[in-house]
């Protein structure tokens, strides 16, 4: 007779699991409702939100906020912490206008931007795994000398 209630049994204790599964799947979706519903919102209360203007706007601002977060994503995963990125994107946007304005390389200048980003983070992450440094020191210190070396480039003054 007990053999026959185990399978009641298995299927009660894996009631809560499955309960929370779905708890997990409707949280997961939370963040992409919520962006719907102002989505929805704003095209209801306002005529020019969903206009080309707004939504090119709208791109340009978010591109390289979404190029930092994708980097920002794979250090987290890892474990660590990167507080330079700020100063890397102010780097290498200043010597992308110094190039622009000095040389008049044209769109030539945006892999050489992209190059010294990459040179940036390739430098904090030898001083990370070779020397043992936690990622906080190493992108903290990054973070002063990158934004030294933007601000000696631009004289301080705004790009």
């Amino acid at each position: 007779m007990e053999g026959v209630l185990e399978p009641v049994k298995h299927n009660a204790a894996s009631q809560p699991r499955r309960a929370q599964r779905w708890r997990a799947l409707i949280e997961s979706f939370v963040p992409v409702g919520a962006l719907l519903a102002l989505v929805v919102y704003f095209s209801a209360t306002t005529q020019s939100f969903l206009t080309q203007a707004n939504l090119l706007a709208l791109t340009e601002l978010i591109g390289p906020l979404l190029l930092v977060s994708l980097g920002a994503t794979f250090v987290m995963i890892t474990g660590s912490i990167d507080l330079s990125v700020g100063s890397v994107a102010m780097l290498s946007g200043a010597a992308t206008a110094l190039l622009l304005a000095n040389t008049g390389m044209g769109l030539w200048v945006v892999p050489i931007a992209v190059a010294l980003g990459a040179l940036c983070g390739l430098l904090s992450g030898v001083i990370f795994s070779s020397g043992r440094v936690p990622s906080f020191i190493v992108t903290l210190g990054a973070l002063s000398v990158f934004q030294g070396v933007g601000l000696q480039l631009t004289n301080g003054s705004p790009v």
